[in-house]
């Protein structure tokens, strides 16, 4: 399916999306979460989580393609998963996907966003660091194989306005 026969689309995530997105996850992830995780984080009352569809022109038909979530808390989102799947990865789709969620965090009243991402994983690191998220710190072996994350965060510019 070519890209210009495509459009995207976020929305909130509902319980009838679960297994489209740990399918997702699955695919695109080492560590996929449970059912019981995805309903807890629905059931969440500082998460949000998003599905991001393809819809063909053609026939109408609208496929889940990716899915992220965070909290907010204390004016901070903290991205707690984001997945394009496989199959639609290296067209830019997690640039728009993560930034949308910036977006959704800045609706939140949130002054900044931070994330774990492993310390190998050089696409999501290019992506994250296309949009300035600074490295932290390393939380060692903070994955269950073992393996290290940093810890990023991206400032938003404050509001025009703003006294903090």
């Amino acid at each position: 399916m070519a890209d210009e026969e495509l459009t995207f689309d976020l929305r909130e995530m509902q319980g009838k999306d679960i297994d489209a997105v740990m399918a997702i996850d699955r695919r695109a992830g080492l560590f996929p979460w449970s059912r019981s995780s995805f309903e807890q984080e629905l059931s969440n009352p500082i998460a949000g989580y998003f599905i991001f569809t393809a819809t063909n022109q053609n026939d109408q038909t609208a496929v889940p393609i990716g899915f992220a979530g965070q909290w907010y808390v204390a004016g901070e989102a903290q991205l707690m998963k984001i997945a394009i799947d496989p199959d639609f990865q290296g067209r830019h789709l997690g640039h728009l996907l993560l930034d949308a969620m910036i977006k959704q965090a800045q609706v939140h009243d949130c002054a900044s966003m931070i994330l774990e991402v492993r310390t190998d994983n050089e696409p999501a690191l290019n992506l994250y660091r296309n949009f300035n998220f600074n490295t932290l710190d390393v939380r060692e072996h903070y994955y269950p194989n073992g393996a290290d994350a940093y810890i990023m965060e991206l400032v938003f510019p404050k509001k025009i306005g703003d006294q903090n």
